[in-house]
């Protein structure tokens, strides 16, 4: 295997298609590693706050809700789009690589699950949120490489035949990655590999996959001309799509790529592609990395220690309730979704807690420990003593409340037949008193009620 020792600046391309001239482009270098952990605790930020929406059939993201993660990311997405100074009328816009995959991710992963129409979070979706747990973060991505809801080679949007009777030509998606993760395992750690070289190395080491048992079914513009006949140059494709939206969004690789205007990697001589700017925005995929948090995903590694996250001094926390967000700084999307969890917008840096949202937050299931712990990360000055006590104050409150269960209220024609129930050393222990002629019977307690009360004569209705 031959890996690089750097990568260049840039990248001269010699032949353009559509009689372009030669240009000169810079090599762009996305290493998501030590920003993951971050960016995936502000993507579960958006999702506890119910901001991400999807498609209800697909499950796919809303434009809004691409939108609002292109805000929350905490680096920028892929630089994939021609320079303006070349734009014309009909040149393709790339689009957002890592803002639309988050959405997907989130529920290849098991962090959330869609309920209608919107995230929600599981239990280990809840967990990530307190912190960075490389266990949970692995055991994701194993969820990932076997799930079979979501087809990567769908985003190389030019290729048709991907839906009707021509799907069942198609892999299982889970297969491929599996291939994929498994061939990684192989690849050194910290080394930039060419994209042919990964793709080689895959292939020698028995990893390489099937997309398509029938890849004349797959087609640009019209299937009777525009066919494709090589299925290893569309399992190209979908290794572009898997490196570069997939695994380089959870920070497994580092990528080092160009935009893909009219390089054409695969399917150049193909009918149909003439109008085409570029088969799929991954075609400036020129370089990939393996980091130690994907060697210890796909298995090279047995452990990995996550980076500390940096406090950020996006505001200050002032008196017992107010949230100042500092000079200079400009709150994420990510970040408005997590204070309007617990506080009120007043101005436009300004927010106050607000005890009603503090209560409608933990009836979903959250922690003030979460949101004292998202101060503590943010804020540029420590909590106020007041501020922490009027959180202790609140939590001593809400834990008042030691338990719930469903119930039946059960109705007597006088207050004499109540009390005879409650009276009962048997019945007495299964109910409790609730008014004069009521009694209220936990429905886990009444099959043992009903039994308990026909030793004294009563029967309760069907």
């Amino acid at each position: 295997m031959t890996t690089i020792a750097e990568i260049p600046a840039t990248l001269a391309v010699d032949e353009k298609r559509y009689r372009r001239s030669a240009d000169v482009r810079p090599i762009h270098i996305t290493a998501g590693e030590q920003t993951v952990f971050v960016e995936l605790r502000r993507v579960l930020h958006l999702v506890q706050g119910g901001k991400l929406r999807v498609q209800p059939k697909s499950g796919r993201p809303t434009p809004a809700t691409v939108r609002a993660m292109s805000e929350a990311l905490a680096a920028p997405d892929l630089d994939l789009e021609l320079p303006k100074a070349h734009h014309n009328r009909e040149t393709l816009i790339a689009g957002p690589i890592r803002a639309y995959a988050w959405t997907i991710l989130l529920q290849q992963c098991g962090w959330c699950k869609a309920s209608g129409e919107t995230l929600k979070l599981t239990k280990d979706g809840q967990h990530l949120l307190h912190g960075p747990s490389p266990e949970l973060f692995r055991e994701g991505v194993r969820r990932l490489c076997v799930d079979d809801r979501f087809d990567e080679l769908t985003r190389i949007d030019h290729i048709r035949g991907q839906t009707g009777n021509a799907k069942r030509w198609l892999s299982d998606p889970a297969e491929r990655r599996d291939e994929i993760i498994e061939g990684m395992a192989n690849w050194p750690v910290n080394e930039w590999l060419e994209f042919d070289e990964a793709c080689r190395f895959l292939s020698a080491c028995g990893n390489w996959f099937e997309v398509s048992e029938n890849p004349m079914a797959m087609y640009f513009a019209e299937q009777r001309y525009g066919y494709l006949s090589d299925d290893d140059e569309i399992c190209r494709q979908y290794l572009r799509v898997f490196l570069m939206e997939s695994l380089a969004t959870l920070g497994l690789v580092d990528v080092a790529y160009v935009y893909p205007h009219y390089l054409w990697p695969e399917f150049s001589g193909n009918w149909g592609v003439e109008g085409l700017d570029f088969c799929g925005r991954y075609d400036g995929l020129l370089y990939v990395r393996l980091t130690g948090l994907g060697a210890y995903c796909v298995g090279s590694a047995t452990e990995y220690k996550a980076p500390a996250a940096e406090r950020r001094k996006l505001f200050a926390v002032v008196g017992e309730e107010e949230i100042v967000i500092a000079e200079g700084q400009i709150p994420n999307s990510a970040d408005v979704a997590m204070l309007e969890l617990f506080s009120s917008r007043e101005h436009q840096n300004t927010f106050r807690v607000a005890t009603n949202r503090i209560l409608d937050y933990m009836e979903s299931g959250g922690s003030l420990d979460d949101l004292l712990a998202y101060l503590e990360e943010n804020s540029a000055n420590d909590i106020p003593a007041s501020f922490r006590e009027r959180f202790e104050a609140l939590q001593a409150q809400v834990n008042s409340v030691t338990g719930m269960e469903d119930a039946w209220l059960i109705e007597f024609a006088s207050p004499r037949t109540a009390a005879t129930v409650t009276g009962d050393p048997q019945a007495g222990k299964l109910c409790v008193p609730a008014g004069a002629t009521c009694v209220a019977v936990a429905k886990s307690r009444e099959k043992a009620f009903r039994a308990a009360i026909k030793k004294l004569g009563y029967v309760l209705p069907r």
